[in-house]
């Protein structure tokens, strides 16, 4: 009798702890670490980034700045200005400035990792541009570029 009960006792904590165990899976981390898309997530690039200088590539060359402006509901803008150097330094043209619209939505992103991709659709484009990101920070670094949260 005392060894069919402690057998008994043995087989419901055997059940009792694979039960446990069989509740606990991996969609709780979704939330908070996982890859995709929701709207928690599309929010991280929400905002005004902007470069974190206005760089110019030489003494001759190309300067500028660009900023990317994405909003919550899913549009944004990307506008700058470039302006071209001679070989002195000096302003050769008026800047070329752009003020563009588009519509974006997170294809991905991992929020442990802080990388994902945006893709992002000008206003009379019928295909998207897909760019990769990372995030620190602060800081998003997208297209070889670091741009700073305003």
């Amino acid at each position: 009798m005392k060894k069919n009960f402690l057998y008994m006792l043995s087989m419901i904590m055997v059940a009792l702890v694979s039960c446990s165990l069989t509740a606990c899976n991996d969609d709780d981390d979704e939330e908070e670490g996982g890859s995709g898309k929701s709207g928690g997530q599309q929010s991280v690039l929400v905002g005004t980034w902007k470069t974190t200088w206005d760089w110019q590539t030489s003494s001759s060359g190309t300067g500028g700045y660009s900023i990317f402006t994405f909003r919550a509901d899913g549009t944004g803008t990307d506008s700058g200005s470039n302006q071209d150097y001679d070989a002195y330094g000096k302003k050769v043209d008026a800047p070329y400035t752009w003020n563009d619209n588009f519509r974006w939505e997170l294809a991905e992103y991992d929020a442990y990792l802080k990388t994902g991709t945006v893709l992002i659709r000008y206003t009379g484009s019928s295909s998207a541009m897909s760019k990769t990101f990372v995030l620190e920070g602060n800081k998003l670094i997208m297209d070889n570029y670091t741009y700073i949260k305003q």
